[in-house]
């Protein structure tokens, strides 16, 4: 198990190749400018999109069981969770206020969270909705149907799995999106479940808020390969909209963060390091924080539908979880 990660960056220069990054063209807005070359972190290029200005994470042949599987919960890779058991208390408080929240959106229905974890915020939406949720994690999936979901499925989002779910009213992504490898395929493909009407919650990190373009490589959520993408609001709005879907909400809310994570991400914004192990009884508190650089979004469907894959996209999705 790594205790700490010593972050090593420099900003790119000179040209990229089409083959790198976003290619030949971006996969979020479908400009059809290569990405320019933006920072290198931890021996990983990361490009920008000049037209929608969404960050991408150049990594040839990305397999998402080799990062998300039980020690991306329990602190055995750099820039993940160190307990995220261990902060259930924290976490299901915070997932309560944010089913509170969806509720004012979309009342109830059915509901799929894609990188549902431990199934904390499941646990606490199906009080609303009839809930599913798709986890790449074996170890976290069998914990939720152990504790009562069986609407959780483990592996990747696939159309099978949504033709035996049926249509959905709300589809949930917290702090995902930004680790999936082909996000418009995941897009496309949960929007084309989704009812006319139909809402999508997403949390993200927000690339170009004041403290991510003040700390440059040393921003917290700049942990590649952990981290896939670099998100705008503007570069969400891109994408959604290729499919149908209009953005009727968004903000910087505080949030309710355990205290071991606000620790380990001050550290890696001060120092470089990560997994800062605090005494167990600390382990479980947690604190309201906000540094105003994650956004909540969300997004409506089109009563006429546009759900279609469009621009290329294909027709199956490979995500991964949180």
């Amino acid at each position: 198990m790594s205790t700490s990660a010593v972050s090593t960056t420099t900003v790119m220069d000179g040209p990229i190749t089409p083959t790198a990054g976003l290619g030949a063209g971006c996969a979020i807005c479908a400009a059809p400018a290569a990405g320019k070359p933006w920072l290198h972190k931890d021996g990983y290029d990361i490009v920008k999109c000049p037209a929608c200005g969404v960050g991408r994470v150049v990594v040839d042949n990305f397999v998402p069981e080799d990062f998300y599987n039980e020690g991306y919960f329990t602190g055995e890779k750099d820039g993940a969770y160190v307990d995220y058991v261990g902060s259930a208390a924290t976490l299901r408080a915070e997932f309560r206020q944010q089913v509170e929240f969806l509720a004012g959106f979309v009342p109830g229905g059915r509901l799929l969270e894609i990188g549902c974890a431990y199934g904390f915020f499941l646990q606490a939406a199906k009080e609303r909705f009839e809930v599913y949720g798709v986890e790449m994690a074996e170890t976290a999936a069998a914990y939720c149907r152990e504790t009562g979901l069986a609407g959780v499925r483990r592996g990747s989002l696939d159309r099978a799995m949504l033709e035996e779910i049926g249509p959905l009213d709300a589809v949930v992504m917290l702090d995902v999106i930004e680790h999936i490898d082909d996000v418009p395929a995941t897009i496309a493909l949960a929007v084309e479940f989704l009812k006319p009407g139909g809402v999508a919650l997403i949390t993200t990190g927000d690339w170009n808020s004041l403290l991510a373009r003040l700390t440059g490589a040393r921003w917290r959520l700049m942990t590649p390969p952990l981290h896939l993408w670099y998100f705008t609001s503007h570069s969400i709005d891109r994408l959604l909209g290729r499919f149908g879907c209009e953005q009727v909400h968004l903000s910087h809310p505080w949030k309710l963060v355990p205290l071991e994570l606000i620790a380990n991400q001050a550290g890696l914004m001060l120092a470089g390091k990560y997994a800062i192990r605090l005494p167990e009884p600390l382990r479980r508190l947690g604190l309201p924080a906000n540094l105003f650089d994650a956004m909540r979004l969300v997004y409506r469907k089109s009563d006429a539908g546009g759900s279609s894959p469009r621009q290329g996209v294909p027709r199956t999705s490979r995500n991964t979880a949180r």
